[in-house]
């Protein structure tokens, strides 16, 4: 991804001291302007997550004033419809604008399946199904701009299951 910083602000360092990058649900995409969340540094092992779904609506982009990474909507998406609505191909190119348009984006989700059970239920599909589907649309995206995902349920004792990624 880009590492191009808005006109004016800094290319963000990665987090001091061996840091790892902490990413916060961002529920408005003009938080990407970095104005008026003084205390969100991206030095500081900060970044923003913004949901594609959220971007998605929006003609024009706000630029991006620090770090962020770009949330596929999958639990959204699959809970309201049981199904992605949005192709692979869909998704590449809305990423690929994000990258150009708002920049400073570090990475984007996958278009995964998630495996919890409410999902599961929604969908009809079984957990090596939504495995299968979530190596699938990770091949068809663009190497090196996806984080890899995969999610399953293990067993635990007294025969609860838990989510592991």
């Amino acid at each position: 991804m880009t590492s191009e910083p808005a006109a004016g602000k800094p290319d963000w360092p990665e987090p001091a001291g061996g840091l790892q990058r902490f990413y916060l649900g961002c529920p408005e995409p003009s938080w990407l302007r970095g104005e008026g969340v003084g205390w969100l540094d991206g030095s500081q092992g900060l970044a923003l997550f913004v949901c594609h779904r959220r971007l998605a609506r929006l003609r024009t982009l706000p630029r991006a004033g620090l770090p962020w990474a770009c949330d596929s909507g999958g639990f959204t998406e699959l809970r309201a419809a049981g199904y992605w609505r949005v192709s692979a191909a869909d998704y590449t190119r809305a990423v690929a604008r994000y990258d150009r348009e708002i920049g400073l984006l570090e990475w984007a989700a996958p278009m995964d399946w998630l495996c919890e059970p409410g999902i599961r239920a929604r969908t009809g599909l079984s957990t090596r199904e939504h495995q299968h589907r979530t190596v699938g649309n990770y091949l068809l995206l663009p190497a090196g701009a996806v984080a890899a995902v995969l999610r399953g349920l293990v067993p635990v004792h007294a025969g609860h299951p838990r989510l592991v990624h």
